[in-house]
């Protein structure tokens, strides 16, 4: 299995994050979550790795 890297550039105070996320959709609501120590709302997800692949990831999303 080869060695994976989490894409991340940073310059000055600058960051660049390269993130994956999905869209959960039920009766007419969309799925959102905002972390505990964040301002704003985001779609479920994650940080992309360097030579990842989607079929590697997970693809689906449970709705309980």
């Amino acid at each position: 299995m080869s060695k994976r890297t989490a894409i991340r550039l940073t310059e000055s105070a600058a960051r660049f994050n390269y993130r994956i996320a999905g869209l959960g959709f039920r009766d007419g609501h969309v799925l959102v979550h905002r972390p505990v120590h964040e301002p704003f709302w985001t779609f479920p997800g994650g940080r992309a790795e360097i030579g990842g692949r989607v079929e590697d990831g997970d693809n689906h999303l449970e709705f309980k």
